[in-house]
């Protein structure tokens, strides 16, 4: 989802019993939140994957749209180097063109 939700909720929980046959050694779960009075949204995205009864992985990303907008699409991080040879191989292209 990459607009965030109208209606939120406060709490959320999960429990999981090994006998149970949705019991899963991997659990994802995107949260969302709104703060500042509704004017900022965040998408939390948590990951947890269990491999024994003592140790378990657990996974926190987040992103947040600190324009105000409900958008929570992520956008790539930009490779700053790659960029500057891209845009350097453009700008020799274009004066190539222009000579």
């Amino acid at each position: 989802m990459f607009q965030a939700p109208k209606k939120y909720q406060n709490k959320w929980s999960l429990v999981m019993d090994k006998t149970d046959k949705h019991w899963s050694r991997q659990i994802r779960k995107d949260f969302y939140v709104k703060s500042r009075d509704g004017k900022q949204y965040a998408n939390i995205e948590v990951n947890a994957f269990i491999y024994s009864d003592e140790k378990f992985r657990l996974s926190i990303q987040s992103f947040i749209n600190s324009s105000g907008s409900k958008d929570l699409e992520r956008i790539p991080t930009i490779d700053r180097k790659k960029y500057d040879e891209f845009a350097n191989r453009k700008l020799i292209q274009w004066k190539e063109k222009v000579d």
